[in-house]
Parts: structure tokens; sequence; C-alpha cells
């Protein structure tokens, strides 16, 4: 049995070898604008408007790929049951700067992260 409520997208990611093309990219054609993160050489924080976060995430990947996360009740259990759907863990639950997360994949290569707020103590 699923949730009892669609868990909502809270931030978007593109992962990229070729940042700065992103970057002028976002803001030329979508007036989304970036800003450097303290601390993160590789990342720039994306205002994708409507209330949704997201990031530029340079990266030595060979191709580029947009990365959802996903609120969640529990990384974990939301985790371990993406596992037992079938799906590879590409990244276990883990505390990062402002919360709790993981990615998984299909069998088909796509990837979702899923995001706990760390405020949030049912990890």
């Amino acid at each position: 049995m699923g949730p009892s409520r669609p868990a909502p997208v809270v931030h978007l990611e593109l992962h990229t070898g070729a940042p700065a093309e992103a970057e002028a990219l976002c803001a030329d054609i979508l007036g989304w604008r970036a800003a450097r993160v303290e601390g993160g050489a590789r990342y720039l924080a994306l205002d994708l408007g409507g209330g949704l976060s997201g990031g530029i995430v340079g990266c030595d990947a060979a191709g580029s790929l947009w990365l959802p996360y996903v609120r969640v009740p529990s990384v974990r259990l939301a985790t371990e049951r993406a596992r037992r759907r079938g799906a590879r863990v590409l990244l276990g639950p883990g505390l990062g700067p402002r919360g709790w997360r993981s990615v998984v994949a299909t069998a088909a290569g796509a990837e979702l992260a899923l995001w706990q707020p760390e405020a949030d103590p049912t990890t």
C-alpha cells in the first residue's frame, strides 16, 4: 500500500559536466537565476520560482541528468521500499547539509532522490 498523499517534488538538480553553459541557458531561456553557494565550488543554487528550489551540480559525468528530490516521511523506509520494488540504491540514506537523502534508480536507469528534512526525527 502506498502513501496516503502524493509525495511532492521539492528540489530539482541538474548534474552536468558543462555547468557554465547550463547556467546561461537557464537564465536566458527560463529566467532561472543562479547563485554560487558558499563552500560549494561546483554547485550553483537556482531560483526556479513557485516555491521550488534547484541547483546545478558540476560533475565529471559523460552526460547530463535532471535529478528530482521528492520529500518523503522517512528516507530510510522509502529507500528500503524502493529496493524491494527492484530499484538500485545508488546512494544509501545519509545526512547532508539540510536533511537526509538517498538516490535510487529504476531498472531503466531513471534516478530519483528521496529527501527528508533534517529537523524531522523519523529517519
